[in-house]
C-alpha cells in the first residue's frame, strides 16, 4: 500500500536589484562570495549601467549557476537551474550617491517527491 501526496515542482529564484542615484558605484556580492561592481554611466545614466553590468559580468554569473539580465535601472538575477539556490545579492555603496535596493521577486522551491510506502500486515 502505498500513499502518494502531490509533487513539489521546482522553482528557480529570482532576484532583482534596482538601482538608484546620479553617479559613483556599488558592489553587488551573490553567490559563492561573486562581488562584482557596478559602475555608473554617465552617457546611459541607470539603465545603462545596469546593462553595461550583465554586459561585463553575465559569464561570472552563469559560471555560479546564476542568470543575469537588465530592463531600465533593475538588475535580475535568476537561478539557471530551478530548484539550485543561491545567496541573495548584497548591495554595498563604494562611491558617489549610487545604491541599489536588493529583493527576492521569486523565493526558491526545491522539487520533493512525497510518498509513503506501507508493509503488508501479515495475518496468521
Amino acid at each position: 500500500v502505498a500513499t502518494v501526496q502531490p509533487n513539489v515542482v521546482a522553482v528557480k529564484q529570482s532576484n532583482d536589484v534596482t538601482l538608484s542615484g546620479s553617479f559613483g558605484a556599488v558592489d553587488i556580492s551573490v553567490a559563492g562570495g561573486l562581488t562584482k561592481r557596478v559602475t555608473y554611466n554617465v552617457a546611459d545614466e541607470l539603465g545603462g549601467t545596469a546593462e553595461d553590468f550583465v554586459t561585463l559580468h553575465a559569464a561570472a554569473y552563469a559560471a555560479e549557476g546564476i542568470a543575469i539580465s537588465s530592463l531600465n535601472e533593475v538588475i535580475t538575477f535568476e537561478a539557471i537551474t530551478a530548484g539550485v539556490a543561491f545567496d541573495a545579492p548584497v548591495v554595498t555603496p563604494v562611491a558617489g550617491d549610487l545604491t541599489g535596493l536588493a529583493e527576492v521577486t521569486v523565493a526558491n522551491v526545491a522539487p520533493k517527491v512525497w510518498y509513503e510506502i506501507k508493509q503488508p500486515v501479515a495475518y496468521s
